[in-house]
Order: C-alpha cells, then sequence, then structure tokens
C-alpha cells in the first residue's frame, strides 16, 4: 500500500511536500482511530483515499482522484448499481475510454495551465524587483567592465573614466574609446 520515495538528501521542497502530506495522512489516520495508533494499519487504505479526495487548491477544482482516473469517484457507492452487461459492446468501451482520456488530459492541461501563470506572475515579479535599466546621456562619465582573469583575480574589473559619444539604441552606446557597450557593463562615474 505504502513505496518509500526516493528523495535526495538536499531537497528541501519535495521534503517539505513529502512531510506535510504525511502530516495530514496521520491528522486523517488520528481522527479515524479515535488516536489509537494501533488501529492505523486498518484504516490506512481509507485515510489515504480521502487525502486523494481532498481539493489541490482553492483555485483548481480537481482532487489527485480526478487527475488520475479521470472521473469524480472510484469508489463503490459512487458507481450504479445496474446491471448494464448487455448494453455493452466494445464501440461502448472504446467510446467512453477515449472520453475519459481526453476529459482527464483536459482537466491535466487546465492544471499545469494553472501553474504556468503562477509561476509566470512570480518570475514577472521577481524581474521587476531585481532588473533595472541603466540610461545615459551624450557625455556623462562612465566606467566599463572588464573581464580580468587573464590579468589576476585582484586586478580591478572597471576601468575609466570613458565618456559617452553617442547613444546607438535603448540598452547600447559607443564610449570614448570608439568600443561599444551594453548599459549592464557600464555604471555612472562620480567624481
Amino acid at each position: 500500500v505504502c513505496s518509500r520515495l526516493e528523495l535526495p538528501v538536499y531537497s528541501p521542497n519535495r521534503n517539505g511536500a513529502l512531510e506535510r502530506q504525511h502530516g495530514i495522512l496521520k491528522q486523517v489516520l488520528k481522527a479515524m482511530c479515535k488516536g489509537n495508533t494501533d488501529r492505523w494499519p486498518s484504516f490506512l487504505a481509507l485515510a489515504q483515499k480521502r487525502c486523494n479526495n481532498r481539493l489541490l487548491d482553492d483555485s483548481c477544482e480537481y482532487t489527485p482522484q480526478q487527475l488520475f482516473m479521470g472521473s469524480s469517484d472510484a469508489s463503490s457507492l459512487g458507481r450504479r448499481f445496474e446491471d448494464i452487461s448487455n448494453t455493452i459492446t466494445t464501440d461502448t468501451v472504446k467510446f467512453e475510454a477515449k472520453r475519459r482520456f481526453s476529459r482527464r488530459e483536459a482537466m491535466i492541461k487546465e492544471v499545469h495551465d494553472a501553474m504556468e501563470e503562477a509561476e509566470a506572475k512570480v518570475m514577472l515579479k521577481f524581474g521587476d524587483r531585481l532588473s533595472r535599466r541603466r540610461t545615459f546621456k551624450v557625455g556623462q562619465k562612465v566606467l566599463k567592465w572588464i573581464d580580468n582573469k587573464s590579468n589576476g583575480v585582484l586586478q580591478p574589473n572597471w576601468t575609466g573614466p570613458l565618456t559617452i559619444k553617442e547613444v546607438l539604441g535603448t540598452a547600447t552606446y559607443r564610449l570614448s574609446d570608439d568600443t561599444v557597450h551594453a548599459d549592464r557593463n557600464l555604471c555612472l562615474y562620480y567624481q
């Protein structure tokens, strides 16, 4: 019934998610067994089913059971108690399988779209917070970033001051030494 997950040692997000899931499972088992931990093995399957029938998120109305099975309920109580054996044909089985598969794929796509939208919002906030465009005017004095790996580690990385001769684009400048640099490789020189 339970399978061991092999997680890397340094994986705090996945380890945290697993611990949170174990905590929820323990809470459900305690409630079902009224605190008697000796009865946990007999209630484990029901507790897992109960955890799999919870909603994933407030914005998503699907449960793990629905995403896995393609239907809202796979329990014996959720199925109809009628004899339909004489109406089942290979065509109806294929049609139902295709319908459930397409419904499952649509639900998974909706969840993936919601995750991508949330990730895009986070990345947009992160980018707005960290990136700031440096703008310079013609005649301003700037320092130019150079890579000093060949000269040694302790050499300065900024050279100058140099003067902006021409603005070539929104983030590209021609300097007084006739080199062209992006704004991320320049900083304002203060005297």
